[in-house]
């Protein structure tokens, strides 16, 4: 049998060899929340970004068809009026099947993303397409 000093001792050895680890686990803890917080601060921003590109898309190919239809009554090139509906909600025009006459169009855009981690392994922007047909109201009964 041991003797009450000799058990005292064991735990004292056991106590001095464990010194510290509480602070190691609190930096360990405090290191991946903080990756956490970033990964989530960019993840906000990739799909706020995705969001900005689907409206710009939307917005781009509305304006593009209001001025391709012949009847649309919007004077100026589809074009035209696609990129600059898309640069007002921060989106850069990247492709427009649009032809002054048509009845249907076609856009994409893109939209930067501002993140800090999630767009090195992804990509810095984002594309969104959208079509859009002008269907002019009938007159009349």
């Amino acid at each position: 049998m041991r003797s009450a000093g000799s058990r005292g001792a064991a735990r004292r050895g056991r106590a001095r060899s464990e010194d510290g680890s509480a602070l190691v686990l609190t930096w360990v803890a405090l290191v991946v929340a903080g990756v956490a917080v970033v990964v989530l601060v960019d993840l906000f921003a990739y799909l706020a970004a995705a969001g900005r590109a689907r409206s710009a898309a939307d917005g781009a190919a509305l304006a593009a068809a209001a001025v391709a239809h012949p009847r649309g009554g919007v004077p100026g090139s589809p074009v035209e009026a696609a990129s600059r509906v898309a640069e007002e909600q921060g989106a850069t025009l990247v492709r427009c099947a649009c032809r002054r006459g048509a009845r249907d169009v076609a856009v994409e855009v893109s939209v930067a993303v501002e993140a800090l981690v999630v767009t090195r392994f992804t990509g810095r922007s984002i594309h969104a397409e959208a079509e859009a047909t002008l269907v002019p109201a009938r007159s009349g009964p």
